[in-house]
């Protein structure tokens, strides 16, 4: 076994765990409202729109890292990232709902 052959099989265990991780952390409902927090913070939903060079190159590196993490996500558990949209999307309306009823 060469060292090259030593590295390609470190790295391959390496992205085996953590996509077990990613699995393990999307398994749980905290997992999920974590995954949609570092999205929506990330702002992969919003586009870049800084004033200065420095400020455009920080938002498309947060952005970017944001769609990394909901890559590794979807490859990890599709399933569970389309759970974690569903919940999030609810959390969103119950929000919505509370704040129009009459305050007594």
């Amino acid at each position: 076994m060469t060292i090259s052959d030593i590295k390609a099989d470190q790295r391959r265990r390496d992205i085996d765990l953590a996509e077990a991780d990613m699995r393990q952390m999307l398994s749980t409902p905290t997992g999920r409202r974590i995954l949609m927090r570092i999205v929506t913070m990330a702002g992969v939903y919003r586009s870049t729109s800084a004033s200065s060079d420095i400020g455009l190159a920080h938002e498309a590196g947060r952005r970017d890292l944001g769609l990394e993490i909901l890559a590794a996500a979807n490859r990890a558990d599709p399933k569970s990232v389309v759970t974690a949209y569903a919940e999030r999307h609810e959390t969103i309306q119950a929000r919505l709902i509370t704040q129009k009823e009459p305050q007594s």
